[in-house]
């Protein structure tokens, strides 16, 4: 899997092996640092998170090159460029933390376990690539929203937010009407997730008491029979979530 080689290529510092390697739904490169400076790079590297964020999972590597590949209908990593980081912070303690409190400001809810760190490029300390994982998160946490979204002449006005979702190598913003169409499921979902909850509680009430009540054989029967009746809500509800989800 993608991840698993990225994740090794950065443990072992031979960053000359990402050349070569194809963008897709869990990886994407990018040439430059985000320009954290600018509200249009702070919302550039909120969206590009919470697309991976929506799907999967996944990288993003900050100094490695990509062409488009036609044939493959996605890009290709064919060099390094390494940055330098005294341009973007004082050290890399202070790199990482722009980018976590611009995540931190500009993501709602906030993703997970996400980590940032710079890789030091052949043993030189201030030069180096940046990366960024996004780990898989839980449904119930989905969709991640971007807060805040830039016009033509790139100010913010009114209390908009944007949703996004990683596609090959490409982040999408998702449709209107599916997003609509989400909302409207997920309440209507939630008074029917609520329901079998109260049910699942009452089974399990039952059980207990049973088990106060009546002999062991019986209780086994009885048992059984409920604990039935729950395993099949609990996977109508599940069910129920990742639909409202999708």
């Amino acid at each position: 899997m993608i991840i698993k080689e990225i994740s090794a290529i950065l443990k072992s510092n031979q960053l000359e092996d990402f050349v070569g390697m194809l963008e897709d739904d869990y990886f994407d490169a990018k040439t430059t640092p985000y320009s954290l400076q600018d509200l249009s790079g702070k919302l550039e590297l909120a969206k590009d998170c919470t697309s991976f964020a929506n799907l999967d999972g996944g990288y993003i590597v900050v100094g490695l090159h990509a062409d488009t590949e036609e044939t493959l209908h996605t890009e290709k990593v064919v060099k390094l460029t390494p940055f330098n980081l005294k341009d973007y912070a004082e050290n890399c303690r202070g790199l990482v933390k722009q980018y976590q409190d611009t995540l931190n400001q500009y993501i709602y809810p906030s993703i997970e376990k996400i980590e940032v760190n710079f890789h030091p490029n052949k043993g030189k300390e201030d030069n180096g690539l940046l990366s960024i994982y996004i780990p898989p998160q839980e449904d119930m946490k989905k969709y991640f929203l971007v807060n805040g979204l830039v016009d033509e002449d790139k100010k913010v006005t009114g209390n908009y937010f944007g949703l996004y979702i990683r596609n090959r190598s490409h982040n999408y913003p998702h449709d209107i009407y599916k997003l609509h169409s989400a909302i409207q499921y997920g309440l209507n979902a939630g008074p029917k997730i609520e329901l079998l909850n109260e049910n699942i509680n009452r089974l399990t009430e039952e059980i207990s008491q049973q088990r106060k009540t009546v002999s062991k054989e019986k209780q086994n029967n009885l048992g059984k029979n409920i604990l039935d009746e729950i395993k099949e809500m609990e996977n109508e509800k599940t069910s129920t979530i990742h639909s409202s989800n999708s």
